[in-house]
């Protein structure tokens, strides 16, 4: 007797999901595609702003190595590029990283081309914020 009512039971339940399937599954289907959707647009963001990231932090080694080099006005031009071109924070993310890499490779940072450096970069800044 009680396998009838356990199958009225079971049966009952599934015509309720199968309403609520036809009342709410485009709904839940479309819900699906758009969290689907929005972690794909998040993972590409990560990665278009890390490889930003990476071509700001060359850019900037090789600004610094012209200004390691001696040659102030290509470095200075390479600095105003990168300041031009990349985000600030960007730019200054990869600054820190480098001169912190640096300290911690040679113990302590060059004497002359990091005060350059830090010069190079104020001066491309003080340029861009200055013609906006």
């Amino acid at each position: 007797m009680s396998d009838i009512f356990r199958e009225v039971d079971e049966e009952v339940r599934r015509e309720r999901l199968e309403q609520l399937w036809k009342r709410y599954g485009s709904y839940i289907t479309a819900a699906a595609l758009v969290v689907v959707a929005c972690v794909g647009a998040w993972r590409g963001y990560l990665y278009w702003e890390e490889r930003k990231a990476a071509e700001a932090g060359a850019a900037y080694e090789a600004a610094s190595g012209l200004a390691d080099a001696g040659k102030h006005s290509e470095a200075e031009a390479a600095f105003a590029k990168l300041a031009s071109e990349g985000t600030a924070q960007q730019v200054l993310d990869v600054a820190l990283a480098f001169h912190q890499m640096r300290q911690m490779i040679l113990g302590a940072p060059r004497s002359c081309s990091g005060n350059v450096t830090r010069r190079y970069l104020a001066l491309a800044f003080a340029k861009r914020h200055s013609s906006a």
